[in-house]
């Protein structure tokens, strides 16, 4: 599966790291003026390196019209899940929100997505109730994802279940220690 906007994803950052944010923008707009047949993956680039510029809302922009380019439910929710990165780690808590909930609508077993959006809802959103219950129906379908069981501890903590909470949090730091 070649799949642009996993892939542009994983090399990203190395890309980055290559040259400023800016040069990469203008590189890529050139790109997408030249390369018309590659429109998909240099468009979901172009987003990327927009927001490693700080123009969040030109990245968002584009991040939305490449999810209309595909016409599989999968591949949409992965580049509304790959926005809603984006935008949480821009700050942008209110469209990772919306970005990581389309993704849920679409790839609802989706542990990650829940986890992230759960994140989003009750650290940045304060809006608890809905995060609480989002985070503990993602914990019944993965009981061993690393990344769910630390934030599903750290919200069991927040609400003072102690007992269940280091559970969480040792059985994640287990999962991953067994990984390396």
């Amino acid at each position: 599966n070649n799949e642009p906007a996993l892939i542009w994803q994983l090399t990203s950052a190395c890309m980055l790291e290559a040259m400023p944010a800016d040069r990469l923008v203008s590189l890529l707009e050139e790109k997408l003026r030249v390369h018309k047949d590659l429109a998909v993956p240099i468009t979901g680039s172009l987003a990327c390196a927009y927001f490693a510029a700080g123009q969040i809302d030109k990245g968002y922009r584009l991040y939305r019209e490449v999810v209309g380019r595909y016409d599989k439910a999968d591949r949409k929710a992965m580049v509304w899940q790959i926005a809603g990165q984006e935008l949480l780690g821009q700050g942008s808590y209110e469209k990772a929100r919306e970005a990581l909930t389309e993704a849920s609508k679409l790839d609802p077993g989706n542990t990650a997505v829940l986890n992230n959006l759960a994140y989003v809802l009750v650290e940045h959103l304060d809006r608890g109730k809905e995060g609480y219950t989002l985070i503990e129906d993602a914990y019944r379908k993965s009981r061993d994802d690393p990344d769910l069981l630390d934030t599903y501890g750290r919200m069991l903590q927040d609400r003072g279940q102690l007992d269940k909470a280091l559970a969480c949090l040792a059985r994640s730091v287990w999962i991953r220690e067994l990984a390396e």
